[in-house]
């Protein structure tokens, strides 16, 4: 499948370490959470294309309030809308 707003994913492929979460999409924008590996995010907005990767914002599972932009590559699906 693939991602799209509303999907369910999980952090993935990170080799331990944390996914960060920006506040915009880009690598120059502010780290403000870093997602740990296995934990489950909504896709709320995206996908939007900057420095040669594909974001998406996400918003925690359990904590939507917890939200920032993630690289594609490190997203896997759960399940889609």
């Amino acid at each position: 499948g693939q991602l799209n707003v509303g999907a369910l994913v999980e952090v993935t492929g990170t080799d331990g370490d944390s996914l960060r979460l920006r506040s915009g999409p880009g690598l120059s924008t502010e780290t403000i959470y870093l997602a740990l590996s296995s934990e489950v995010f909504f896709v709320v907005d995206g996908p939007i294309e900057a420095d040669g990767f594909r974001w998406w914002k996400l918003a925690a599972q359990a904590d939507e309030q917890r939200e920032g932009w993630g690289v594609e590559n490190f997203l896997g699906l759960i399940r889609t809308p």
